[in-house]
């Protein structure tokens, strides 16, 4: 039961945060939905770190945030868009790269 209401808690926060941000300033809403983008990704390493894989932490955040980041900036600047679109490309490509050179019994 306890359980329940701690679900509903924050299930009211955060549809009460959503509407909110509709209609406050957009950079709010680019900022809230950031922060629950980098809290799902955090969530889902922590889920796979309890495997025998040990997962990246850095880049993959870092990965969630310029792919937000990247989507949010097309309706202000095309240019400054596409060139966060290319470095966030490469930093994909660089992630089988980080672990083939990784000294893991388990690479991910």
């Amino acid at each position: 039961m306890k359980n329940l209401i701690i679900r509903t808690v924050t299930g009211a926060i955060f549809v009460a945060l959503v509407v909110l941000s509709f209609f406050m300033n957009p950079l709010f809403f680019h900022l809230l939905f950031l922060t629950f983008s980098l809290i799902a990704t955090w969530e889902y390493l922590q889920m796979v770190a309890k495997t025998d894989a040990t997962p990246q932490i850095i880049l993959p955040l870092v990965l969630t945030a310029l792919l937000f980041s990247t989507f949010q900036l097309m309706q202000y600047s095309i240019y400054a868009s596409l060139i966060i679109l290319l470095v966030t490309l490469v930093l994909i490509l660089g992630v089988p790269i980080v672990e083939l050179f990784r000294k893991r019994s388990q690479p991910l």
